[in-house]
This record gives C-alpha cells, structure tokens and sequence, in this order.
C-alpha cells in the first residue's frame, strides 16, 4: 500500500518540459479623433480674442483678500525682531554684497539644475493625478 501512494503522488507532478509560446496580443486599439469637416468648421464658435471684460474676481472678493493680505503683512512687521542700538547690521562684503546675497548667488545655479531635472516629472505626477481624480467622478 505505501507505493500506491507514491504513484498517486508522482502522477500529481506537473512536468513543465515543453515549450509553449505565448499568443501574440494585438496592440490596445485607440480611440480615432473625429474628423472634423472643413465646411461645418467655419460654423463652429471661435474663441475670443482681445481683453477679457470681466475680472476673474469680484471686487469683494479682491477686496477682502487685499485686506487680509495688508493684515499678513502688518503682523510680519509687528513679529520682526528690532535690531538692538549699536546693532552693526547685516555683514557687507568690498563689493556691498550681504552674506545672504552670495549664498544666494551660489544656490541659484544649483537650484535652477534642480528645477530643470526634477520640475517637469513632478508637474506631470501631478497633472496625471489631477485628471485620474477629475475622471473618477
């Protein structure tokens, strides 16, 4: 009886010796745009060209945010430290440049490489993530 088993168990062994190839798969299809017909072109609306006549916020709106941004301001004033008397100031290098104006000056290269390599795929992330969310709904 013990070699009964062992044939049972061989004959549940799946042997992958042959080589099958995979079916081809045909490329997605697309989606053709529609053809537009030159003649109903000219009947299509065209866009606006020249000023806009109405601002992108009313004029409430503008004015509450122009307040409160008057108030960020004034609060960023007030909360500044007060150079104490004797204070020498900012340090100022022989050519009347600030420390912080030549670190500027030495990052703002390296900030731009930064920028260039590493800006459009974070744009795109984002849009493609903007537009996945906008067509869920």
């Amino acid at each position: 009886p013990p070699q009964v088993g062992l044939a049972a168990k061989r004959e549940d062994v799946l042997l992958l010796t042959d080589l099958v190839e995979e079916p081809r798969r045909e490329p997605a299809s697309t989606v053709p745009l529609p053809r537009i017909d030159p003649s109903r072109a000219a009947e299509m609306p065209q866009p606006a060209l020249g000023p806009i006549d109405t601002p992108l916020l009313a004029g409430s709106v503008a004015a509450s945010a122009g307040a409160a941004l008057s108030r960020l301001e004034q609060a960023v004033q007030d909360s500044a430290p007060q150079p104490h008397i004797g204070d020498p100031g900012p340090a100022v290098s022989a050519s009347g440049k600030t420390v912080e104006d030549l670190v500027k000056e030495m990052l703002r290269p390296m900030l731009k490489d930064w920028l260039d390599r590493n800006l459009p795929p974070l744009v795109e992330r984002s849009v493609e993530r903007e537009i996945a969310r906008l067509t869920r709904r």
